[in-house]
């Protein structure tokens, strides 16, 4: 990619950012007004909702394959996948020699009688 057509598409990128900025901020504030009236209960729910979805752990990742080819879209589901997928291989163990040091170590621990 040419420097130019980088610099072009850093402003376009910078633009778009802005205006879905924009578009959300109104959205918002169409939303607060409405509180103001008397289907606000409605909308309470409904900006709660919002809220709780944008403070989501998952910022990424919406949907996975699981084992069996199915794609999971749920987010409990969706964990629970990456969980039985990433438990096994976190928690493997794989065998190791005790090297030289760790000998050393033992050597000069003093198992007598200790002093403060």
């Amino acid at each position: 990619m040419s420097p130019i057509a980088l610099t072009e598409y850093k402003i376009k990128k910078k633009e778009a950012k802005a205006e879905v900025a924009r578009a959300k901020n109104a959205t918002m504030d169409e939303l607060y007004k409405k509180l103001n009236n008397s289907h606000a209960e409605k909308y309470v729910f409904r900006l709660a909702r919002a809220r709780h979805r944008a403070s989501l752990d998952l910022s990424g990742v919406r949907a996975v394959k699981c084992e069996d080819g199915k794609v999971v879209r749920d987010p409990v589901e969706v964990r629970q996948t990456w969980r039985k997928y990433f438990l096994p291989i976190l928690n493997e163990e794989f065998p190791r020699e005790k090297g030289l040091s760790y000998h050393r170590q033992l050597d000069r621990c003093n198992h007598g009688p200790q002093r403060k």
